[in-house]
């Protein structure tokens, strides 16, 4: 069990990493989104490879052995008194799990409300376009009248 405690670490490293990323997402410079969204795909493609890994370990465990884990790793048991390391490292990551999901809803209401302010100065710079055009097809050539007053 060792070797799951280890991956677990490894797991939550990942999962804090990702934490923080998504963190930026809600309070860092609306114009550094590219930049993190890469860094967190590239945290996704870790945590896959961890959970194939941890997948991989699960079924070297006896089928009883592998279902109880499994229930600890899905927060159905959560005081496993054979299990307590991974009972607690399992709690951590459903914990940090829970708070990306909350920061994942504030940095979409953030990129929403952002979407909508430009949105919003893009129309607003469209009908100013337009109504220059406009002003600029109806005006006069006023300076044809200004040479024809000083000849008189």
């Amino acid at each position: 069990m060792e070797i799951l405690q280890e991956l677990l670490r490894e797991k939550l490293q990942i999962i804090e990493r990702y934490s923080q990323a998504t963190l930026r997402m809600v309070y860092d410079d609306i114009y550094s989104f590219g930049d993190i969204l890469s860094d967190r795909q590239l945290l996704i493609d870790e945590y896959t490879a961890l959970e194939d890994r941890i997948n991989a370990f699960l079924t070297t465990l006896s089928r009883d052995e592998r279902l109880i884990v499994e229930e600890i790793l899905a927060g159905v048991r959560t005081d496993d008194e054979n299990y307590p390391d991974i009972t607690r490292l399992s709690q951590k990551i459903n914990t940090a799990a829970l708070l990306i999901n909350k920061n994942d809803k504030l940095a979409i209401s953030r990129v929403t409300a952002e979407r909508g302010d430009i949105l919003e100065r893009l129309q607003s710079n469209q009908k100013s376009s337009q109504v220059i055009r406009y002003v600029g097809g109806a005006s006069y050539d006023v300076t044809k009248g200004a040479t024809l007053n000083q000849k008189y």
